[in-house]
C-alpha cells in the first residue's frame, strides 16, 4: 500500500475516533454525596429547586451521555445546597442523520432537589 494512503487513513481514523468521544461533565467532590432516586424524599426534606441537566454530543449516543447528564444534575443540586434529587424524568434526543453536520445526540435528566437532614436511598422512601 502507498505510504501516503496509510498516513491519510491513520489520521482520518484518529480524527473520527476523537469526534466520537463524549466529554462528560466531571462530578464535583461535594456532589458525590448527592443521592438520586425515583423515590419520593423523606417528609423532613425541604424542596430546593426543580432541575434540568442535559449532556450533548455529536455522533455519539452512548452511556457517556447519561453519565454526564447525571453528573451535571448532581453538581447543580450540590451548588444549591441540596443533598437529594428525586428523578422525575429522563429521556434521550437524537436529531439529524449519522455523519451529517446536523447529527446530535443528548440525554436530559429532570429532577427535584431537596435538602434533607440525613440521606440514604433506604431512608428516602
Amino acid at each position: 500500500m502507498n505510504m501516503k494512503l496509510i498516513c491519510v487513513l491513520g489520521a482520518l481514523t484518529l480524527a473520527l475516533g476523537g469526534c466520537a468521544t463524549v466529554q462528560t461533565t466531571s462530578l464535583k467532590p461535594g456532589a458525590k454525596k448527592v443521592v438520586t432516586s425515583a423515590a419520593a424524599p423523606a417528609k423532613k426534606c425541604q424542596k430546593v429547586a426543580d432541575l434540568r441537566a442535559k449532556q450533548t454530543d455529536v455522533l455519539d449516543a452512548g452511556p457517556g451521555l447519561a453519565h454526564g447528564a447525571m453528573n451535571k444534575l448532581k453538581n447543580m443540586a450540590f451548588d444549591q445546597g441540596a443533598n437529594y434529587v428525586q428523578i422525575t424524568k429522563n429521556y434521550s434526543i437524537s436529531k439529524g442523520g449519522a455523519f451529517t453536520p446536523e447529527a446530535i445526540s443528548a440525554v436530559v435528566v429532570k429532577g427535584t432537589a431537596y435538602a434533607c437532614p440525613r440521606v440514604s436511598v433506604a431512608s428516602a422512601a
